[in-house]
This record gives C-alpha cells, structure tokens and sequence, in this order.
C-alpha cells in the first residue's frame, strides 16, 4: 500500500512546578451524542459534552486529563485533530474496559504530561484504524499497575502510533513494577500499522503480557534487539499469532521489530501495475493423518464475502499456491484485496468442515494497483575527472508518463561507502534534476548515482556514473587521464613545458644507458 507521510506540528508546552491536573472524565449521558453505540471526542450540543468537566483541553485553566474508565459507556471515537494534556483509560471507575476509537482521519495528541495510560488501573482498550494517528507526549504505558483484572490493549489495525512525540518516552507493557498475572497488556499491530517509539521499551515478563505482529512492525529510536531477543525466546513476542517468529534488527541507531509472513503472500501492501496479477502464497502444513491442503482463494474490491465485488477465485483448489487474477485500474490508485481460505483436515469432498474441523479464514490481505508508469532516468554526464573543489555539471534525462510529480536524490560513494557533506556537496541541492557535484578531498574514483520516484512505491529507477577526484588539475590531466604521453618533453610532470623540463634534459646530455651486460627479467 501507498505510504502518506502526515506531519504534525506540535507545540511543546512547559508546564509550572507543582501544577495539579484536574479531571475530566468520559461520560456521555444526552441519548442525542450517542449513534450506534459510539460518540464523537469532541461531541457538544454547545451547552453540554461528553465529558464530566468538560472536553479535554491542552492546558488549564480547563481540565487537560482525560479519563475513560466506564466499559457500560459509549465508545469513545476520534474523528479529527483533538489533543489533551494527558489521557487516562481504566483510571479508577467501577466498570472495566472502556474503549477509544481513532478513526481514518483522526488524530489524538497529548502535550501537557511526560505519561498516558491504556488500563492504568483497571482494564481498557484503545484502537487505532487506518489512516488515524496517537501521538504521545511521553511514555505510554499499556496495562500499568497491579490493582486491575483483566487484558488491556492496545490494537493498532493499519494506524499509526508515535510514542515520545516530544519528549523522549518508552513504551511500557505489562505492570509496572511487581507481578500480575491477571493485568496483563496486549499489543497487536496489524494491517500495516505503525508503533514508533522515541525511547525504549519496559516489558514486564512475568504477567503474560504479549506482543503480536501481522503485517506490522515497531521501531525503537534504542538498541532494544537484547530484550525483544529474549521475549520472543519466551513466546511473549510473536508473529501471526505465533505462526511466525519475529525478528529485531539494530542498525542505525534503531530497532525494528517485524514479522515474517507465514505464507508469503505475494502482492500484498504494495503497489503494481494494473492488469493481470498472479496472486502466491504458500500453504499452511495439514494436520495428520491429512497430507494434503485445500485452498478457497477470495478476490475483488470489497472484502465482504456477501458482496458481488468479492468473488471466489480458486474454490476446493488441492495444493493450490497461486492463480492470476485480473486486476486493472478502477481509480487511481485501485485497491485489491485477497484471502486464502484453507482446509487443514482432508479433502472437503470426503471431510464435513464444521465447528469441529473449521475451515481456517485465512487475512484479507491488500494491494493498489495504478495506470501510472514508473519512471526511467539516465545521466547524460560522461565519466569526468575533477579535482579538489572543481565542480562537475551533471547532466540527466527522465522518461515519464507524467502523471504525478517525481523527485530526484543524488548520492556520492566511495567503494561502496556513502560520502556525505562536506566531503561532496551537490548544488543547489541533491533533490534538483541536475546539479554540480563538488569533492573536497582526493578522493579518487568515485560513484555519483541518481535515484528517481514518483511516489507509487512502484520500483524506483536509478542510473549511475564513475568519477574520479584528484590532488589539483596537473594530477587530474597526468594520473587520471594520462595527457603526459602526448607531451614526453614534461620531463618534471608538472603540465608545462618550460626552462625546467630543458634543464632535466641538459643535465642527462650525453648519458649512455645502454647495457652492457645480459639483465634477467
């Protein structure tokens, strides 16, 4: 899937010494706020809100911490850009498992307090959709203190969650402190969703908290690799519902945490072009005495199985691993989804499929395609030699269907090696078509490459060229390029012909350098 980078502009507020929070709490009572069980954050009829001091501000005189804590209360939904100074699920209360929904659009920030809870002390749910947004001032702490009974989670299904989005802030799952192995918190990304966490990650091992990926992942700005490591030993980290094993990668400073796709799906989250696709997957294993696997293959715009736009593909397809589907341009992009529905137990012919033996629904799994043609580029500029701040034109062509606006990145490398400002510098900037690129040291050769996208997560093209930096411009015209062997009387090499190359000259007059003996080679 198409990746929409969303800024947001967050004002850090300083708050006074000893200033006390007061307390706004989740409770809608006019049966107007409330539709299908659910109502909007920011809900008011101009005299009367949700809240029982009112909406959620960012700082006092207002009261800035939002507390949900009433399971029997309506959902609690985000719909549109809405902080709080801090907010506070399971935070007291009678009636556990309070939900907050963001929604395709939403955005919930918190600026006023270094924490947020999800089941501070009583069990609560947050869910984050695609296309809606958590930023979290601080740390963020998933099922905190031992006083609750019960699972709280934190469900990020295609969101995007930003933990420490002003000040540094880790991710804290499970208790707090002591065990308690009846609050233990959850958190599942799914869908493509995001977690990044500007921090570390507390993760307490000893009351069943849990970790699960399917098609998501979370990124820590630390070296987390050693813990995560551990907890995915211990099966408290886990892919696809414990199908896959995750993997912790550090580099760069970060930590990435993802998971593998059991069945390798193949297209999914990503953007093709449209026309015929070849759907692949890989079969879970059957269960014994069963040998062989059964797929259902759904396919079509809508993932609803009632629905004229989701169709069966491959129905009862024995061993089946891939068919190819048709797939053109609806919209620009046009989503696809697909699921593979498998039979584990026999052949469903002979096997009755029911709540004993059930057919396992595999995920619906999407992919874009588009009209738009990806992008080629060439460089023009033939290898040069240059020298120590003498600046090299570059010159480039791309071929386009120009149906959206492309960037260029220009880098430099040296045997592999990215070489960085001010070692090269590119003028005006690396992301113009065709700048100069200048070296500030004799480098040698030397890679400029050029990289072109048109934002489609198409594959990006890319073409490159070899240069070579020397010393000053004598070295450039005799070491790179060797104009020293069209002029023999540079005796001294310094690309003059002068006084000095006829003292060399002088100075050997009359040598005799023949042999005069046989010399072994």
């Amino acid at each position: 899937m198409r990746i929409k980078n969303r800024v947001c502009i967050i004002a850090t507020v300083l708050l006074m010494a000893g200033l006390a929070f007061a307390n706004t709490v989740w409770n809608p009572l006019d049966p107007n706020a409330v539709v299908n069980g659910y109502s909007d954050w920011n809900w008011t009829n101009g005299t009367q809100t949700n809240w029982s001091a009112g909406i959620p501000v960012i700082t006092p005189p207002g009261d800035p911490k939002a507390i949900l804590n009433n399971g029997l209360a309506a959902e609690c939904r985000v719909i549109s850009m809405t902080g709080c100074g801090t907010f506070s699920m399971g935070d007291g209360g009678t009636n556990p498992n309070a939900t907050l929904r963001i929604v395709d659009g939403g955005t919930l920030y918190t600026e006023g307090s270094d924490w947020s809870a999800i089941g501070y002390n009583m069990p609560a749910t947050m869910i984050v959709e695609e296309g809606g947004e958590l930023l979290v001032c601080g740390r963020l702490g998933v099922g905190w203190f031992t006083a609750a009974t019960g699972q709280s989670q934190l469900l990020v299904d295609g969101g995007y969650v930003k933990v420490g989005a002003i000040n540094t802030g880790n991710l804290q799952l499970g208790t707090d402190g002591a065990e308690n192995a009846f609050h233990p918190g959850y958190i599942n990304v799914t869908n493509g969703g995001l977690i990044e966490v500007n921090g570390g990650l507390n993760f307490n091992n000893s009351d069943g908290s849990n970790i699960n990926l399917e098609f998501g992942s979370i990124v820590f700005s630390s070296n987390q690799k050693a813990l995560l490591d551990t907890r995915i030993a211990d099966g408290k980290v886990k892919g696809f519902g414990g199908l896959a094993t995750p993997t912790a990668v550090y580099a760069n400073g970060k930590t990435i945490l993802t998971a593998p796709d059991p069945m390798n799906r193949n297209p999914v989250y990503k953007t093709v072009l449209q026309g015929n696709q070849t759907l692949s997957w890989t079969n879970m294993a059957p269960i014994p005495p069963a040998t062989d696997v059964w797929v259902d293959v759904w396919f079509g715009t809508d993932p609803n199985k009632l629905g004229a736009n989701y169709t069966k593909v491959v129905t009862k397809g024995k061993n089946a691993t891939s068919v190819t589907v048709s797939a053109p341009l609806v919209t620009e992009p046009t989503t696809y989804y697909w699921q593979v529905d498998s039979y584990l137990v026999g052949d469903p012919a002979l096997v009755v499929y029911d709540a004993n033996n059930p057919v396992i629904e595999g995920l619906i799994t999407p992919f874009e395609v588009t009209g738009n043609t990806p992008p080629s580029v060439v460089i023009e500029t033939k290898p040069t030699a240059t020298w120590i701040n003498e600046p090299i034109q570059l010159d480039s062509t791309l071929t386009d269907d120009g149906n959206s606006a492309v960037t260029y990145l220009w880098t430099a490398s040296k045997d592999g090696v990215v070489l960085t400002e001010p070692n090269v510098v590119f003028s005006p900037s690396a992301t113009v078509a065709d700048p100069t690129v200048t070296v500030n040291y004799h480098s040698g050769p030397f890679t400029v490459m050029v990289t072109v996208d048109d934002g489609f997560n198409l594959p990006v093209s890319s073409g490159s060229i070899a240069m070579d930096c020397a010393l000053n411009a004598c070295q450039a015209t005799t070491a790179v390029i060797n104009l020293d062997v069209l002029h023999p009387g540079d005796a001294v090499l310094d690309c003059q012909l002068n006084l000095a190359d006829f003292a060399v000259f002088a100075r050997n007059w009359l040598d005799n350098y023949q042999l005069t003996a046989p010399v072994p080679q």
